[in-house]
């Protein structure tokens, strides 16, 4: 099992923060690599989560992570959700890397994400699938 050994800062609805030292990923639950890890399921705090990595301009990397059930998991393998879909339903991770170095995260209700970091509607995880679900 690979990490990101980045400390990230995930900030609650509620003022109260937790720290998540790193994330978790099985390199056989990465979907999509270029130059890193784009595509793939996480495990923070032992709970799934579905994470998409996104350019937020060149000097920032931004991820959206939402927590991932069985059935979702399933959905989003045989193509029965597409990827904008997911990100619809429930609260959503935000982490953003900047300029390389810090790592800053909130949570944001679906309607408040920027539509620039979602995929296209029609975007399928099965199209970028480079390796499959254990």
């Amino acid at each position: 099992m690979t990490s990101l050994k980045k400390d990230l800062l995930f900030l609650k609805e509620n003022g109260k923060s937790i720290k998540i030292n790193h994330f978790d990923i099985d390199n056989n639950q990465i979907f999509f690599y270029y130059d890193e890890p784009m595509i793939f399921i996480a495990k923070i705090m032992e709970k799934e989560y579905f994470v998409l990595a996104c350019d937020e301009d060149e000097n920032n990397l931004l991820y959206l992570a939402k927590d991932l059930s069985p059935k979702e998991k399933k959905d989003l393998r045989n193509g029965k959700i597409s990827m904008y879909q997911f990100f619809q339903k429930n609260d959503i991770l935000v982490v953003q890397l900047k300029n390389n170095e810090k790592y800053q995260g909130y949570i944001l209700k679906p309607e408040l994400v920027k539509t620039k970091w979602l995929p296209e509607k029609d975007a399928f995880l099965n199209q970028f699938i480079t390796k499959k679900f254990v």
